[in-house]
């Protein structure tokens, strides 16, 4: 059950950085902020967590589809 727990906490802390560079990213873009978006691309490429979730709600903010 710990370990789960630990998984749950993990898994939780990965999504809120992922939803938080998402909107980090999307108000750059929307603000035509370039160094920013660069920025902020560099700091995701060096996360120590699965890219397939930072980057697909990344991609989704991008597209306008993050609420």
């Amino acid at each position: 059950m710990i370990g789960y727990i630990q998984e749950t906490q993990l898994f939780q802390m990965i999504l809120s950085d992922a939803k938080n560079y998402a909107e980090l990213i999307r108000l750059a873009k929307e603000t035509e902020d370039y160094e920013a978006l660069e920025r902020y691309r560099d700091e995701v490429l060096t996360l120590k967590t699965p890219f397939n979730i930072v980057l697909n709600m990344i991609n989704d903010a991008l597209q306008g589809e993050y609420a």
